[in-house]
């Protein structure tokens, strides 16, 4: 009996040792934890990328070249504010700095006035009769001088003062020979863009045309090329003919100096120094 009784002894001894050694070698379960996807390194697709436009590039009148000017007012890119004039420094030798727009202009696209040489204001006819220089007794020009630029006789330096004036000879020569210009459009408005050789800095010349009187059974004020040419006198006479003074005609395919009757309406742009 004692003998059964051991035997049974040893028995759960060993079970209940077993027990325990399962229970200590059984792994433990991990504990669960959140992760987070990483983001993902494929590139970004066409839908995915911020489409840019970039500006299309105007044609200019001819159809052959391709414009600098935007479709917006471009006077923010070379105007500090929209409060013009402004002198516009294109890096000329002489340090002659041209306006951003015409005498009687509110932008660089604007026609501006029409005037005729020396006078100072515009009028509803242009002709020899209402000329004030023109003498229609002896039917002859009267002699204001060889160079107004500067004087009584110069719009811009009457109109706008200070050192504004009426641009000569030598500065428009000098104008096209250090810029780069193209016959084009700026905001609906067709003229010519002069671009700096030496800082890219701009100006543009309006077609605003000229303004003179036909006398056909009635007079006629008209237009000439308005929206087609660009005519803008020079501060000095013809020296052969009194009656005659300089421009610069500006078109698609012209870029010449001219002479026009004193009694016309021209643009006028003003330099400075």
């Amino acid at each position: 009996m004692k003998k059964l009784i051991l035997i049974l002894s040893l028995s759960f001894l060993v079970l209940s040792v077993s027990a325990q050694d399962h229970l200590v070698r059984r792994p433990s379960k991990p504990a669960q934890t959140t992760t987070q996807k990483p983001a993902s390194t494929k590139p970004l697709g066409k839908t995915q990328r911020k489409k840019q436009t970039p500006a299309k590039p105007r044609k200019n009148v001819s159809g052959n070249r391709q414009s600098t000017i935007p479709e917006e007012s471009n006077a923010i890119s070379y105007c500090p504010d929209n409060h013009h004039p402004h002198l516009i420094d294109l890096g000329l030798p002489s340090g002659t700095k041209w306006a951003c727009c015409n005498v009687g202009a509110t932008k660089p696209e604007a026609y501006g006035g029409y005037f005729a040489w020396g006078e100072t204001s515009e009028k509803a006819l242009y002709d020899q009769k209402t000329y004030i220089y023109y003498d229609t007794t002896s039917n002859t020009y009267k002699d204001i001088g060889m160079n107004i630029s500067g004087t009584q006789y110069d719009v811009a330096h009457m109109k706008w003062g200070g050192a504004w004036k009426m641009p000569t000879s030598d500065q428009w020569q000098e104008l096209r020979e250090h810029c780069s210009s193209e016959y084009t459009t700026m905001n609906g408005t067709q003229g010519r863009l002069f671009v700096s050789k030496t800082n890219g800095n701009i100006i543009f010349l309006p077609a605003a045309g000229m303004r003179e009187t036909w006398k056909s059974g009635s007079y006629e004020n008209i237009w000439v090329n308005r929206g087609g040419c660009c005519y803008y006198w020079l501060a000095q006479r013809d020296s052969d003919n009194v009656g005659q003074a300089y421009s610069f005609r500006l078109a698609n395919l012209e870029l010449v100096k001219s002479n026009n009757g004193r009694d016309k309406g021209l643009s006028v742009r003003p330099v400075a120094r």
